[in-house]
């Protein structure tokens, strides 16, 4: 399936809210239209095709997250300060062989904790992410 470079020019067109003539737009409107009703066909069909590069492949579960959404990025920044925070207390515990989940209460035990449940979040999130490949946002479950 090849992308129709005004197929493109609309996308862009949208995404950057670029000025286009109403005559040229309305033509990449018509080949949108045109576009769809091809693929819902298809797709009714059972032909599972992979859509070409420039396009956005449709969503087929809410549950999956855009990488660039704010809910992704504000978990990857929390997972940038955990880290941080690893890369620091983790070897002054092991130097001086502390032990933060021996004690039951304090910042460390809490911060231990948090790290962990954090980490093995992270999982499940990377788990219900879209990604991008070239120019390609995929956002299928069965791919990601």
């Amino acid at each position: 399936l090849q992308v129709d470079s005004r197929w493109r020019d609309l996308f862009l067109a949208n995404e950057f809210e670029l000025d286009l003539e109403d005559e040229e737009r309305q033509n990449i409107m018509e080949i949108a239209s045109a576009s769809r009703s091809k693929r819902s066909s298809r797709s009714s069909k059972g032909s599972h095709q992979r859509e070409s590069v420039g396009e956005i492949t449709p969503a087929t579960s809410l549950v999956l997250l855009q990488p660039h959404q704010g809910l992704r990025i504000m978990w990857d920044l929390l997972g940038m300060v955990l880290m941080l925070y690893d890369f620091i207390t983790l070897p002054v515990y092991l130097a001086w062989g502390i032990n933060p989940s021996s004690h039951t209460e304090g910042f460390a035990f809490a911060m231990v904790s948090a790290s962990c449940t954090f980490w093995t979040l992270d999982v499940v999130m990377n788990f219900n992410t879209g990604y991008n490949t070239g120019t390609v946002l995929e956002m299928r479950r069965r791919a990601v």
